[in-house]
């Protein structure tokens, strides 16, 4: 059975994360249950030159959620998206993890946006 979610179209938050080969893990807000990810882009600015390197947006139950680091490639400079909505079941944080062992650059930011 299919869900048709209708929002107001007040609660529609859009934020821009930037990040680089240092980053590291950043918790960047709680998200509610039921609530929607509509929309999610890693833009690559500067191709990481690290074997490894590794960029994964999601929640702290799922890190790979959203954008898992299988479906981006981080030594290309490149604008990578979220194919789908994604509906959270339950209260969670949105966390970015950037993964980048060895490199010495390497950066790009991170554009979402998120239905309450």
């Amino acid at each position: 059975m299919a869900r048709i979610v209708v929002a107001n179209p007040n609660t529609l938050i859009e934020q821009k994360v930037y990040f680089n080969f240092s980053s590291g893990q950043l918790t960047l807000q709680a998200v509610a249950a039921n609530s929607v990810m509509t929309g999610a882009w890693i833009n690559i600015n500067t191709a990481f030159d690290g074997v490894g390197a590794a960029v994964k947006f999601g929640t702290t139950a799922v890190p790979g959620m959203i954008l898992n680091s299988g479906e981006i490639n981080l030594a290309v400079v490149d604008k990578y998206g979220l194919p789908e909505l994604v509906e959270f079941m339950q209260t969670d944080y949105l966390l970015l993890t950037v993964t980048a062992p060895g490199s010495t650059q390497g950066a790009g930011a991170l554009v979402y946006q998120y239905r309450s």
